[in-house]
């Protein structure tokens, strides 16, 4: 599954703002390559690809 670019970007970020908390980072970084290769969209950005591409909840 190819994950839409601002999804890709939010994580990156969210992931590289922990790079001086080593611990943390690692976390982050553990957490989105495990749901990557799962092919799982995590976190509340799902809400923000939403939208983004303007799809309306009932």
């Amino acid at each position: 599954m190819k994950f839409p670019e601002l999804y890709r970007r939010i994580r990156i970020d969210t992931i590289q703002q922990m790079k001086n908390q080593s611990e943390l980072f690692t976390k982050r970084l553990e957490k989105f390559i495990k749901n990557t290769k799962q092919g799982k969209m995590y976190g509340s950005h799902g809400l923000i690809m939403a939208a983004s591409v303007n799809i309306n909840w009932v």
